[in-house]
């Protein structure tokens, strides 16, 4: 070796030694070796990689991707994924999907309705490519209410962009139902007189009022409850606790000492508007167990009902 690459290495050597000692690395090395020997586990490069790894930089989140899928009803549905980098390796963690809507596709629905379902879901995934996903690079999985305040601030302008451009449309519709000129009235006809007497006349059928207009959504707006999911998930997976311990701790800062089950609501008989005669104007029959009976007890009553139901329908 060369005087100039001895002194090369030396220099190398400081650096290094320098570098280590500002992380304080040879006094945690000290420390796990001595700890390990007192213990003597029975994996000992297994209790040295867990210890280090608790002295690891939290994982970050690298990139999050979206994708247009289909959901079990057949419905157009977004995939939202989430990357970490964690100890240095980028890997996926988790998904979590949620459907552009909720109600499954019937005989009846219109060919644009299947497409606006889809529209909204290509647009949520490029709103994810473009916009969120570069967003959200960086920041750790359980910063929860970090995470849903961005995704709050780059949603409002779309929403208000939204709103904006509805009400353009609605005063230009009404502008120009009041161009249009109304027909005169026909004149009634005349009734001749005791043409009325001795009859019953038939009261005028009340008419059934229309059904409300849905709210308008905007177009791509669960992009932003699939990624708030994702995030959520991701970060229990990281914890190896169940997604709603994680939930209830973001809401009271502990672990909860007890879950409750809510009260279930099950289905018994399912119809659709695809059945044929009267029964296309019933959509399902659920059963509502009375309050103060536990989870157990309301599935045994349903497991009955449905045994019920089977047998009487089984002797028709």
């Amino acid at each position: 070796m060369s005087r100039t690459e001895g002194s090369q290495h030396r220099e190398e050597a400081m650096s290094a030694a320098q570098y280590y000692r500002g992380l304080n690395i040879p006094e945690r090395v000290e420390e796990a070796l001595n700890i390990g020997y007192r213990l003597n586990p029975p994996d000992l490069p297994g209790y040295l990689s867990n210890y280090f790894a608790e002295l690891s930089k939290p994982p970050v989140i690298s990139h999050v991707r979206g994708r247009k899928i289909l959901g079990g009803a057949g419905n157009a549905a977004l995939e939202v994924e989430v990357f970490c980098t964690v100890r240095n390796n980028d890997k996926k963690i988790c998904s979590a999907v949620i459907s552009a809507d909720a109600a499954p596709l019937t005989c009846d629905t219109t060919e644009v309705e299947g497409k606006e379902r889809k529209m909204s879901v290509e647009t949520a995934v490029e709103w994810i490519r473009e916009s969120i996903g570069p967003m959200l690079g960086g920041i750790q999985p359980n910063e929860q209410s970090n995470v849903d305040q961005l995704l709050s601030d780059f949603f409002q302008p779309k929403m208000e962009e939204e709103r904006r451009q509805r009400e353009s449309e609605l005063d230009g519709a009404t502008s120009s139902t009041r161009s249009v000129p109304t027909p005169p009235a026909s004149p009634a006809a005349s009734k001749k007189k005791g043409s009325g007497k001795g009859k019953k006349v038939a009261a005028a059928e009340k008419p059934i009022p229309p059904a409300d207009p849905p709210e308008p959504i905007v177009r791509g707006s669960l992009a932003v409850s699939a990624v708030s999911l994702a995030v959520a998930t991701c970060s229990a997976i990281l914890r190896e606790v169940p997604l709603y311990t994680y939930i209830s701790i973001l809401k009271h800062e502990k672990p909860p000492s007890k879950m409750a089950i809510p009260t279930p609501l099950i289905t018994l008989l399912s119809y659709g508007k695809c059945s044929p005669g009267k029964l296309n104007l019933m959509k399902e029959i659920m059963m509502v167990p009375r309050p103060g009976l536990t989870a157990q007890q309301a599935v045994d009553l349903a497991l009955s009902l449905q045994a019920q139901i089977i047998k009487q329908t089984d002797a028709i």
